[in-house]
């Protein structure tokens, strides 16, 4: 089964398989039509480079300003975010996933993009506690 996504991605469901446990696509099929657009991993920083909060509270206010940061290269690229078809995020611990997909389902609509989330990752930067990279059919 497929539905609609965007003008350029269609989501794909099959029957055998459960469904997804939150806000995310299992597959997107991109059209031929599109461009693939390859966003590095996003960290929560502000246009001045810092980062927009602090602590393992900060999960949140960091995704929202993710969002932000890729809504701001997928718009620039002449898309939108209902043109993401995948999200990979990277969380500091586990205990920081409630906040992530909070704003998640602020940003993002169903069909939700496909995601795979790691846990008990260790950053470059002091004070990250998560990063998304995502890939949009722009």
């Amino acid at each position: 089964m497929s539905t609609p996504v965007s003008e350029r991605t269609i989501e794909v469901r099959a029957h055998p398989l459960a469904l997804p446990i939150g806000p995310y696509s299992q597959a997107l099929l991109g059209k031929s039509q599109g461009r693939l657009l390859a966003i590095s991993g996003q960290g929560g920083f502000d246009r001045s480079g810092k980062l927009v909060a602090l602590g393992p509270d900060a999960v949140g206010a960091q995704a929202d300003r993710i969002f932000e940061n890729i809504r701001c290269l997928v718009e620039a690229a002449g898309g939108s975010m209902n043109d993401l078809i995948s999200l990979t995020v990277y969380l500091r611990t586990a205990a920081g996933y409630p906040a992530f997909n909070e704003s998640r389902q602020r940003h993002l609509r169903h069909p939700y993009p496909a995601s795979a989330t790691v846990t008990d990752v260790g950053f470059v930067v002091d004070g990250m506690e998560i990063e998304i990279s995502a890939l949009a059919v722009v």
